[in-house]
């Protein structure tokens, strides 16, 4: 897998001709991205640059107002208008045919894929869907993805859409057509979605479709975008694809160039950063019926820490050995797993989002002892509460 290129810092500021010279510098957007701007920002103001953004720009074929220009899905004519500057540009991401510039810091879209796809087969889907468009990068995310399943020896089928977004067509013609591609599909199954507003449509067409959600059909986007992703009938789940690293290191390779340094070889690839998991798949896939209540059931009561293989018997009717032997065949792990695993990801979700002490997060998930909670927590993250927390948040 490819990996980012380190870029020496710029030093704060330049002189010339006795004054300080402060950078003016330009971020492009086809498509708005907030996390991108913040990265970007945060880097300018370091470095005391001022920051334009192209809503607001003047005329770009008469304006020479920037030292510097970041550029995100632009089209062709406007791309060249930038080049045509004889200033400095960095570039987001690659163009329609797949390319990319020397000076680019871009997602790795293939590993982007492969993490959606993991983390639908962690949960016990084993029919995945990607759902994208007919373009470059769309087509590198379902790579990663179909790469991935095969790997784990799971079926992967790609849905294309016939236009960018639903207003191209009218949002009829988009849920139609989607929910009839998703009738073709048995339940369970996974979708993983180019981006989060498509996933709120793919969890629409699949409401539309009598599917459920997540239990029968679980979704999940890219961007992490939260106003999108948490405001949804549904909470989508969603790859945080690192934009806010992707635009503090773009501005962090645009200052090096506009101190007249040298484009790196290779483009500068970076990782997407981690599953941001909400309701739309925090779910164990299975289709026994009996077997997608108990899970039900594990999830509703994940907080109490007397929930065990013994209480789950009872409740259900069933010895322990059935109810080993139900969980064997349905390709899942054992139920005391089961259980510490759906803890394991709300304790992660309360250290990235509270402040709340390690042994207050380990009593709220369910877990019998703090000890414990750190110890499982180790043996599955490679890293204590207290560290994934500090590189799990900004």
């Amino acid at each position: 897998m490819k990996t980012s290129k380190r870029i020496i810092p710029l030093e704060a500021s330049r002189k010339r001709e006795g004054m300080v010279q402060q950078f003016r510098i330009l971020l492009a957007m086809r498509w708005y991205r907030r996390h991108l701007h913040e990265g970007v920002a945060a880097y300018c103001k370091e470095q005391g640059w001022a920051l334009d953004s192209l809503d607001h720009s003047p005329d770009l074929q008469r304006s020479d107002l920037w030292e510097g220009i970041i550029i995100l899905h632009q089209s062709e004519p406007q791309l060249k208008t930038f080049l045509h500057k004889g200033v400095p540009v960095v570039t987001l991401s690659m163009d329609g045919k797949g390319q990319m510039r020397k000076a680019c810091v871009c997602q790795d879209q293939r590993a982007i894929g492969a993490m959606g796809a993991r983390h639908l087969l962690e949960r016990g889907f084993r029919t995945l869907g990607f759902c994208g468009y007919w373009d470059a990068i769309s087509h590198q995310r379902f790579v990663g993805f179909r790469e991935e399943a095969e790997r784990q020896k799971a079926v992967a089928e790609e849905i294309r859409l016939p236009h960018r977004t639903p207003r191209a067509a009218g949002p009829d013609f988009i849920m139609r057509w989607l929910s009839a591609h998703l009738l073709e599909k048995t339940p369970p199954f996974g979708i993983m979605t180019a981006h989060d507003l498509l996933g709120i449509t793919v969890m629409d067409a699949c409401r539309l479709a009598g599917l459920r959600i997540p239990e029968q059909a679980a979704v999940i986007g890219v961007d992490n975008e939260e106003i999108i992703c948490e405001c949804a009938q549904t909470p989508l789940s969603s790859v945080d694809n690192n934009l806010y690293l992707q635009g503090y290191t773009a501005a962090q390779l645009l200052g090096q160039l506009m101190n007249g340094g040298a484009p790196p070889d290779e483009p500068v690839f970076i990782q997407p950063r981690r599953i941001a998991v909400r309701a739309s798949s925090d779910t164990i896939a299975a289709e026994d019926p009996k077997i997608a209540k108990i899970l039900q059931h594990m999830h509703e009561q994940m907080h109490d820490p007397e929930i065990s293989v013994k209480s789950l018997s009872r409740r259900f009717g069933v010895s322990r050995g059935t109810l080993l032997n139900l969980f064997s065949k349905a390709g899942l792990r054992p139920p005391a797993r089961v259980i510490k695993e759906i803890r394991l990801r709300q304790a992660c979700y309360q250290l990235e989002h509270t402040n709340k002490a390690i042994n207050e997060v380990a009593q709220q998930a369910g877990f019998s002892s703090t000890r414990s909670f750190c110890r499982f927590f180790r043996q599955m993250k490679a890293a204590s509460p207290e560290e994934w927390r500090k590189t799990n948040t900004r």
